[in-house]
């Protein structure tokens, strides 16, 4: 009996590893080691008294605790971090782009009624003041509003 407890318990350590590095987040996998951790651990003390529960209670704690240390110390979680950072600055005004009104573009996707067009090498994010416009439409600054362009069809 005493080798499935061993067992129960060391499932589920492993599950709650699995959870902290392979499947990030609250999920079935997490709550399951869970459980059987706690299971493991209340049979422990049901069948063998209270010290050997209290051991096997320490090991656990002391098992998780040096698999999370290792983890930090090894920089196993610089895999999972973002190491691109964004440089690209927004422009405080639509007019210092260099758009004017009446400039024509043509529309990338499909405005309903907010989307992409390029005018000349920039692609704006604009609003369309003419209702919905099919990708690849032809369209004209109508006014620019701050950092809102607006357009509208030909």
């Amino acid at each position: 009996m005493m080798l499935v407890l061993i067992f129960v318990i060391a499932l589920g350590l492993l599950l709650l590893f699995a959870e902290l590095f392979i499947v990030p987040g609250v999920t079935f996998v997490g709550l399951a080691g869970a459980i059987l951790l706690g299971v493991g651990v209340w049979q422990v003390y049901e069948m063998y008294g209270t010290l050997t529960g209290h051991l096997s209670l320490l090991v656990m704690s002391l098992l998780s605790g040096w698999v999370v240390w290792k983890s930090f110390k090894t920089r196993f979680w610089k895999k999972f971090e973002l190491q691109e950072q964004i440089d690209s600055k927004t422009a405080q005004d639509a007019s210092e782009l260099g758009l004017q009104p009446g400039e024509s573009g043509k529309a990338i996707t499909a405005l309903r009624p907010h989307g992409t067009v390029k005018f000349g090498s920039l692609q704006i994010e604009v609003e369309s003041l003419s209702g919905w416009v099919d990708r690849g439409m032809e369209v004209e600054i109508a006014h620019l509003e701050g950092k809102k362009v607006f357009i509208k069809t030909k």
